[in-house]
């Protein structure tokens, strides 16, 4: 603080002093205000990153330094001109007040120190705190990633989409790498398995067309094309054990189109088309009687009702239907024989309405 100075002092030595303390009033002020631009210059590489933090409490120190020192040069000053005060009044109070100003000046001084050292104190906890926290969270992240790999590896990815069929385990089962856990099925595609006679496959070649039909009652027909077909024939083995002379070769039918039906596992009729012929006349083949000797005939009705052989030739044979090359014409009437009542050559016969007649009872026309 700035007191008043006296107008006149008479006393050479107390003026030499009191010039020389405000020379060092003067040089504490200029050196304070070169600290306390170096100390912002340092808070702002200190924001920046670019020095340390003690540096920058380093700096604080001299700026503080700098103010005790100015704070002294002054009072000194102030006790120069109390002395020439007191010397001219004989007064010592002032010189008392300024003591105790300095004292006081002294003591915060010394508290700001104290702050100081205690806002360091804070500092260095927070960063270890910092410190701390990061270690632990990148060790949870560590264990994260360890959890999500081992999650990772527990799930069990299906090699392609499709519709589970079967579950082969059931909780509770220990299962390994090898152990089979389901059963998926494509159903945007069905297909047949099958093993055939040596004979009948050296007639099948892949890419003709077959039909697939449920063994029972159900008359619906799947058509299909063979798609694979081995090259090799197979024993095939009896259930006791022992060997069986007929060997197998396996073939794969894929149908045009899914069925939604089929019961994948069951047991299906397969037929493959070896030969096709367009707009040909055709009957069923339990409509014809010998088939398979050189003489097939049919029944039919002759003009008084009676029944009467009617010799034909076939071509194309397939499970649902026969190729007839002459001796029938469309529209022509046949009979079927039946077992409970066998049919024989000049029987009367009751004939059904046409309308009433089950399909296949007349020649049609067919492929």
């Amino acid at each position: 603080p700035n007191g008043d100075r006296p107008t006149a002092v008479n006393h050479s030595g107390a003026g030499i002093t009191l010039d020389l303390n405000e020379r060092q009033v003067e040089e504490a002020k200029a050196k304070l205000a070169t600290e306390e631009r170096k100390l912002e210059a340092d808070r702002e590489l200190l924001e920046r990153g670019f020095i340390a933090e003690n540096e920058f409490f380093d700096q604080q120190e001299m700026v503080r330094e700098a103010e005790i020192a100015l704070l002294s040069a002054q009072a000194e000053v102030q006790k120069t001109l109390l002395n020439l005060q007191n010397q001219r009044l004989g007064l010592e109070s002032d010189a008392i007040a300024l003591e105790q100003r300095i004292q006081q000046a002294r003591t915060e001084v010394r508290n700001a120190e104290n702050q100081l050292r205690e806002a360091r104190k804070t500092l260095q906890e927070s960063l270890s705190s910092v410190e701390t926290a990061t270690i632990e969270l990148e060790e949870a992240q560590i264990q994260g990633r360890v959890q999500a790999n081992e999650l990772e590896e527990a799930i069990v990815k299906a090699p392609s989409g499709g519709r589970v069929l079967e579950v082969a385990v059931k909780p509770g089962d220990v299962v390994t790498q090898a152990t089979e856990l389901v059963t998926i099925g494509n159903p945007a595609q069905e297909v047949i398995r099958l093993n055939m006679t040596t004979l009948n496959a050296e007639k099948v070649e892949p890419n003709q067309v077959a039909r697939v039909s449920v063994v029972g009652p159900s008359t619906e027909v799947y058509a299909g094309r063979v798609r694979e077909l081995s090259l090799v024939a197979k024993p095939a083995t009896s259930s006791d054990g022992g060997g069986s002379d007929q060997a197998t070769v396996a073939a794969t039918v894929y149908l045009d189109r899914p069925s939604g039906k089929l019961i994948p596992g069951s047991l299906v009729s397969v037929e493959i088309i070896l030969a096709q012929r367009e707009n040909v006349l055709v009957l069923p083949p339990e409509m014809i009687q010998d088939i398979d000797s050189p003489e097939p005939y049919v029944w039919m009705a002759d003009e008084k009702g009676n029944a009467r052989k009617q010799p034909i030739e076939v071509g194309l044979q397939g499970a649902i239907d026969v190729e007839i090359l002459s001796g029938l014409k469309p529209g022509d009437e046949v009979v079927q024989s039946v077992e409970e009542e066998p049919i024989e050559e000049g029987m009367p016969l009751e004939i059904q309405d046409p309308e009433e007649a089950e399909e296949g009872d007349a020649p049609r026309e067919g492929s």
